[in-house]
């Protein structure tokens, strides 16, 4: 597992494509968050810093976020080969296809569990009660038990 260095953009930025009533209402939203998220961290949890839907979003919304004073993070699992066919076959089942059609038995659960085993214990490291999690998709979906009982608030995003 690795953290994904991120630095902070400045939502400032939008300032000049919303309303000033738009920015105004934007700009409360960003005092509340901070308020709320004051002394815990968002952690973004998936399985690659490059390629793909997840990785391209987080990029940049996790800049955003940290250019708004919000301690938000970006830690990537890492996995076996069989690990990641595994997931596809989760993924591509979650939206009704098939995809190579392999199996999702008791090997594959193995292959799946013994990976997230293997990321454990850097998470634990790092998630302290009453930080918040957002699990990116199947592959660290698996996480999200061990997450909670770290006393974290967790968020499944597929």
């Amino acid at each position: 597992m690795f953290e994904v260095e991120i630095s902070s953009m400045s939502p400032e930025r939008f300032r000049s494509v919303l309303t000033a009533e738009r920015f105004e209402a934007f700009e409360r939203g960003v005092r509340e968050a901070r308020e709320l998220l004051a002394g815990r961290v968002v952690w973004n949890i998936n399985s690659t810093a490059r390629g793909g839907g997840v990785a391209e979003l987080l990029e940049s919304l996790v800049a955003y976020a940290r250019g708004t004073g919000v301690d938000v993070r970006w830690t990537v699992i890492e996995g076996t080969p069989d690990f990641f066919a595994v997931t596809k076959r989760i993924h591509n089942r979650l939206h009704g296809a098939m995809g190579d059609g392999g199996a999702l038995d008791e090997r594959a659960r193995a292959v799946y569990e013994q990976v997230l085993a293997d990321n454990l214990p850097a998470l634990s490291e790092r998630v302290r009660p009453g930080d918040v999690a957002i699990v990116h998709d199947p592959q660290p979906a698996g996480l999200i038990a061990a997450l909670r009982a770290a006393g974290a608030a967790v968020i499944w995003r597929c």
